[in-house]
């Protein structure tokens, strides 16, 4: 439609009040429309770089509810974040889990895999913390620190479960190295 090739030229021009209105009013006139998810996603990424987080990830939250979207996985990136920023574990959590088991790139992954990590010691789940941790010590492109901070944080959940013998066989490894 006119309304929205409208506002993807203005999005392309770098226009971008104009370009959000012109979403949102595609969004009004045409609620089933075609290009819903293009126009929720354009809208979202406005909102997120004009420093509205809260607006960005509901229109972001409307792209995941297609399954095939070309904007998924990038959406899904930026809402993960805005709900860890927000300490909104649980949501980040879901999302960022999705991105492990999904993506393509391994980079991606990883820093999903290490945010699901970093939730599981906020929120004390030590089980979720060994997964985790254990999923990230045998990624193949990974730091040595990075490696490191997994291992401990295992280490530190096998003693916080009492199973002392695992916990030390991960502080005998990290012993070893000596960087």
């Amino acid at each position: 439609t006119l309304t929205y090739i409208a506002a993807e030229k203005a999005y392309g021009r770098g226009e971008l009040d104009e370009a959000k209105k012109a979403f949102e009013e595609y969004l009004v006139k045409f609620p089933a429309g075609a290009f819903r998810q293009n126009s929720h996603y354009y809208t979202g990424v406005i909102f997120y770089n004009q420093g509205e987080k809260e607006k960005a990830v509901e229109n972001f939250t409307k792209v995941l509810e297609y399954p095939n979207s070309q904007y998924r996985e990038e959406a899904m990136v930026v809402a993960s974040d805005i709900y860890y920023e927000n300490k909104e574990y649980d949501k980040a959590s879901s999302l960022y889990k999705e991105i492990a088991a999904q993506s393509n790139n391994e980079e991606r992954r990883k820093t999903a895999l290490t945010r699901v990590l970093h939730i599981a010691i906020e929120q004390g789940n030590n089980s979720d913390i060994i997964q985790y941790a254990t999923t990230i010590e045998n990624l193949q492109k990974i730091s040595p620190e990075e490696k490191r901070e997994a291992v401990f944080s295992r280490a530190k959940a096998y003693l916080a479960l009492d199973e002392r013998d695992r916990a030390f066989e991960d502080l005998d490894q990290l012993a070893t190295d000596t960087r």
